[in-house]
């Protein structure tokens, strides 16, 4: 069904609408199998496979790259 909407890969075409809210729907069912699937084979358990943010990525952007300028001034 996603192949023929949304992904356009099918020709064929398909006679319903899908809308991204179903489609949010099928990856929040994945979400959950997946977790309950991992914990399963690995005893691991996984409230979510969203990612998360390990270390501030910002902070480059917060000094300046070229530290010379700064110096001749």
């Amino acid at each position: 069904m996603t192949d023929r909407t949304i992904a356009h890969l099918d020709g064929r075409g398909i006679d319903e609408r899908v809308t991204y809210s179903d489609l949010d729907d099928a990856v929040n069912l994945f979400n959950r199998t997946a977790c309950k699937y991992i914990a399963l084979l690995t005893g691991l358990g996984h409230t979510t496979l969203q990612p998360t943010i390990l270390f501030d990525w910002e902070r480059i952007f917060t000094v300046p790259f070229d530290i010379r300028r700064i110096r001749e001034s």
